[in-house]
């Protein structure tokens, strides 16, 4: 469990963009669907850069769920 948290904060808070998308991406791997909010909302982010928004659509995809509509 706390390896899932971990992710979840580096996906919010890292300032590297790579860091970020490996974080996402490791969520993804993991199964973490507690991490929907979140990859919602970074898919959906014009703050976000474009990998990173693509990477976050991929693992809702992967997870099974759709992104929000941004």
């Amino acid at each position: 469990m706390h390896w899932i948290n971990i992710g979840q904060t580096y996906v919010s808070t890292d300032p590297d963009v790579t860091v970020r998308r490996y974080a996402i991406k490791s969520i993804a791997e993991i199964g973490d669907a507690s991490a929907l909010p979140k990859l919602r909302e970074i898919a959906g982010s014009p703050n976000e850069v474009d990998s990173n928004r693509k990477a976050a659509r991929a693992a809702l995809k992967q997870l099974g769920k759709r992104p929000a509509e941004a």
